[in-house]
């Protein structure tokens, strides 16, 4: 699958999945723009990219800083172009804990990275993806926003808030060669993740799948591959379950 020409944009691309996303649409061909607030990891990505012969660049941002959006994407289509490709991967960090006790600033902070930040990048985008006949909108959710998952109120918040928006995207802008979907995946070894987690749970992750394995950054990476393809042409507005069959049992 190679993509001459085509640019694609990471949110959250400095390590875990978003770093698998971005070496493999680089090795698809496409440009990518790799998005995160550690320049130490985006170098380091770019670095890993390059020297497999791809073709990479990044920006320094917080998601946080709604007001530096306009900024951002300016400065992007001056460097490289205008993304054809959207890829909102990027999430807070997140704590267990119930809505009774959760600040007000956590519950902002979570649904603005993981669903307004994606909101406002599409927004921005849309336009030129109309104007050139094809885009591909793609998000990262959860299966805790499909399914639920006890003390994450705000995560699982966001995540289904994914879904609603790309549903109503696709039914918005799919008619102009643009196809967006939603990716929702399950327990991911992440380096992050894995830290967080003692063995005893992480079995305990493993036996709650069908497959009875944890998922790879890789897995969510095929998957994206697949969707930012012309292979994916007539699939939007769908939610894509990469998460070896945890949503059919009862994890909790």
């Amino acid at each position: 699958m190679k993509n001459p020409q085509k640019l694609a944009l990471i949110t959250g691309a400095g390590r875990g999945i978003g770093k698998a996303i971005a070496k493999t649409l680089a090795t698809d061909g496409f440009h990518v723009v790799l998005l995160s607030r550690t320049e130490t990891e985006l170098k380091q990505v770019c670095s890993e990219i390059e020297a497999q012969g791809g073709r990479a660049s990044y920006q320094v941002f917080d998601l946080l800083q709604k007001a530096n959006y306009p900024n951002l994407l300016e400065k992007i289509r001056q460097q490289t172009g205008t993304p054809d490709v959207l890829v909102h991967n990027a999430a807070p960090s997140h704590r267990p804990v119930k809505l009774t006790r959760m600040s007000q600033e956590e519950w902002e902070n979570t649904l603005m990275v993981d669903l307004e930040a994606y909101a406002l990048l599409a927004k921005a985008l849309l336009e030129p993806m109309i104007e050139s006949g094809w885009g591909r909108l793609i998000a990262i959710g959860s299966v805790s926003g499909v399914v639920g998952a006890g003390s994450y109120p705000a995560y699982c918040a966001a995540k289904a808030g994914l879904d609603g928006l790309t549903k109503n995207l696709a039914i918005d802008y799919s008619r102009y060669g643009i196809t967006v979907n939603l990716i929702s995946p399950g327990f991911i070894e992440t380096e992050r993740f894995q830290k967080a987690a003692p063995a005893e749970l992480l079995e305990k992750f493993r036996q709650a799948t069908a497959s009875k394995r944890l998922g790879k950054p890789e897995d969510i990476a095929h998957a994206v591959s697949f969707l930012a393809s012309d292979k994916a042409s007539y699939i939007t507005g769908t939610n894509l379950m990469v998460c070896g069959g945890l949503n059919l049992g009862n994890l909790w």
